[in-house]
């Protein structure tokens, strides 16, 4: 006779008898989710060799420093990833690629241009190249959430991936130039499940650790440290030294344009710039955020040649 849980996580309901762990996220039976007084619930440990289920498809994590996803695709199932985050791949799989960013955009951003997208059947081995944890994301027909591009590892079949202007941003003024800066990135990756349930893998720096907000409750966080979050938050810019917090002009998500840190006494020693989120919905964090990259001479020619404006998704 068989006895079925459902998973405290994702809802899941399985038998523990014939999968150690939850088929869908991977969290081991009787996971009890504990969150801290701020509201802030840390993701599962997952075990080695934990099996996620991606329709006919498999996904399998090893290790635990430098984890590794080794993936068996059915025949005609499929998934998405960069071409950095490949370790080796079945011969038989169909290999195959879609644009997901202009060249600019590409090499103003972390995102690559193109995304690798593999058919099967076949198997194939996928790592993030640093040291982190690495988390499954459950998403259900109809959901969609955005993740920065240095978290996202790879989207299982029937996920849709696209580009998202970055949520927040402002003006840094200098004595001759204005530069626009986008302190979560310009672009994110939208990853949307339409008609099936589907999965993303993310990688974080230390922990991930996920929080829930209420509609319009307000949470000020590191821009650097936000993994993923869900469609339904709404950001905005705020930026707060010794004198007080200064609010950014926009609410809403997806506009490009920011604010201007006016005066210099709002910049030097002792500034701290927020993004300061509004619920409904879920943002995931890691514990040891990644630091804004150094523009490199490519992109500093761009930026000071006024290229960005002229940014397509094309």
């Amino acid at each position: 006779m068989s006895l079925t849980t459902a998973c405290g996580w994702c809802g899941t309901t399985f038998d523990p008898s014939v999968q150690p762990t939850c088929p869908r996220c991977g969290a081991p039976p009787g996971h009890d989710i504990e969150s801290t007084h701020g509201g802030w619930t840390e993701t599962p440990a997952l075990a080695r060799n934990t099996t996620i289920q991606m329709g006919r498809s498999q996904a399998c994590i090893e290790g635990d420093q430098n984890p590794v996803l080794f993936c068996t695709l059915a025949d005609g199932d499929s998934m998405s990833f960069g071409h950095k985050n490949l370790l080796w791949l079945d011969p038989a799989l169909r290999m195959g690629s879609v644009k997901t960013a202009s060249g600019k955009a590409a090499l103003l951003t972390e995102v690559p241009w193109r995304q690798i997208v593999t058919t099967g059947p076949g198997t194939l081995g996928l790592a993030a190249g640093r040291a982190g944890e690495l988390g499954v994301l459950p998403m259900d027909p109809g959901s969609a959430v955005h993740v920065r591009p240095p978290s996202l590892l790879a989207a299982a079949v029937g996920l849709e991936v696209a580009l998202a202007p970055g949520p927040i941003s402002f003006w840094e003024q200098d004595d001759d130039s204005t530069i626009q800066r986008f302190p979560m990135g310009r672009y994110l990756v939208r990853l949307a499940a339409s008609t099936v349930p589907s999965v993303a893998f993310v990688v974080a720096r230390g922990d991930l650790n996920i929080r829930r907000l209420a509609p319009d409750e307000p949470l000020l966080v590191h821009p650097a440290s936000v993994a993923w979050f869900d469609e339904s938050v709404r950001w905005r810019a705020c930026v707060e030294n010794l004198r007080g917090r200064k609010d950014a002009f926009f609410t809403g998500f997806g506009a490009l344009s920011g604010f201007s840190l006016g005066s210099r006494s709002w910049v030097g020693p002792g500034t701290v710039l927020w993004a300061e989120a509004f619920g409904p919905g879920r943002i995931a964090i890691s514990t040891a955020h990644f630091s804004a990259s150094v523009p490199t001479a490519a992109q500093r020619y761009l930026i000071d040649k006024r290229a960005t404006s002229e940014l397509s998704w094309d």
